[in-house]
């Protein structure tokens, strides 16, 4: 096994769609990344680096953002409280 490669493999495109209710703003363009960033605690910068200015939470309270694979496949939710 080749350490470099098996690391390649496990990078996706992900997306990160905002949500409150029934609004949502979709996530079109996505963000390349390793899985286990996005199901780590890692996901809060990620989440910063898509959608700059969601860490004001006079703003974003109560959003929350669905991650989710190509396939449209929710993965995780991630209030934006905790940013």
């Amino acid at each position: 096994m080749n350490p470099r490669t098996d690391s390649l493999a496990m990078i996706s495109r992900f997306y990160f769609h905002l949500v409150s209710g029934r609004t949502r703003i979709v996530d079109r363009v996505g963000i390349e990344a390793r899985e286990d960033a996005v199901m780590s605690d890692a996901v809060f910068r990620v989440i910063a680096e898509r959608w700059p200015g969601t860490s004001d939470g006079s703003i974003w309270n109560g959003w929350m953002v669905e991650v989710s694979d190509r396939e449209g496949r929710i993965l995780r939710t991630v209030s934006l409280d905790c940013l």
